[in-house]
């Protein structure tokens, strides 16, 4: 082959569409092909406009730098140009790194999370959102007041709480009673180990009930645990108790990311 028909070919090609070029030793290129040659890259998703790199580098070379690599803000939902930033290689896991004060005490953001058993991705959102946070609202999201008045019971209006107890009790025993089982829950038992409590599968401290453990008995001591509205219709019959905690770990995050928002 002469050299013409040889400059020829090289640019026919590099007029192609799905030409590369320069742009094949680059980290962008090497980010492109982690998300959609890799056995986890695939897993984690990404959009159909990045199945050719072309697609992926009209999306993400804006913000692109040599040398920084693609990550996932939040790591529970597929790729894509409002999921994904450039940070520096080795920067990744910074959000493990900071710390934070609060109440005189500095942590790191995954030690706050471990402490306070509470999701680490919110703390981590929360905490590079930034200006619009205190240090407070970065731990337990903008509604942490609203939450601390329902936890505190003693805040309520005397006749109120007790008469909620009231008729939360009499569901409960009405409901053993047409069912045929044992109902054996103390007034003071309710109050201080249920209501009073956080949701032992989500967190929460809103709508706190009882869950019972085993659902083919009735209300007991040694058959309840604090539950709030939401998870235990979501349980029902369908999970066991083990089971439905990994599963409020997801209805906590899906709360938190609406709180962000």
């Amino acid at each position: 082959m002469n050299d013409i028909r040889r400059e020829s070919l090289r640019n026919a090609w590099r007029k192609r569409k799905d030409y590369i070029g320069a742009d094949r030793k680059s980290s962008l290129y090497r980010s492109w092909r982690a998300r959609v040659n890799t056995r986890k890259g695939r897993e984690g998703g990404f959009p159909d406009s990045w199945i050719t790199f072309q697609g992926f580098r009209e999306e993400m070379k804006k913000d692109w730098e040599e040398g920084k690599i693609l990550v996932r803000k939040n790591t529970k939902i597929p790729c894509s140009r409002d999921n994904c930033e450039w940070v520096d290689k080795g920067t990744e896991n910074i959000g493990k790194l900071v710390k934070l004060e609060y109440n005189g005490k500095e942590q790191t953001l995954i030690e706050w999370a471990n402490e306070l058993s509470v999701n680490y991705n919110g703390i981590r959102q929360r905490y590079f959102k930034g200006k619009n946070y205190t240090a407070e609202q970065i731990l337990y999201g903008k509604l942490f007041h609203k939450r601390r008045e329902i936890r505190d019971h003693k805040g309520l209006e005397y006749q109120k709480r007790k008469d909620k107890i009231s008729r939360m009790l009499s569901a409960y025993r009405l409901r053993d009673k047409k069912r045929g089982f044992v109902f054996d829950l103390p007034r003071e038992y309710f109050e201080n180990n249920i209501i009073s409590q956080t949701c032992t599968y989500c967190g929460t401290t809103e709508n706190v009930g009882c869950d019972r453990i085993n659902n083919k008995q009735g209300h007991t001591m040694a058959n309840v645990i604090p539950a709030c509205y939401v998870c235990n219709a979501v349980r029902n019959n369908h999970f066991t108790v083990s089971e439905m905690k990994k599963i409020g770990k997801v209805i906590a995050q899906i709360t938190i990311e609406r709180e962000v928002a």
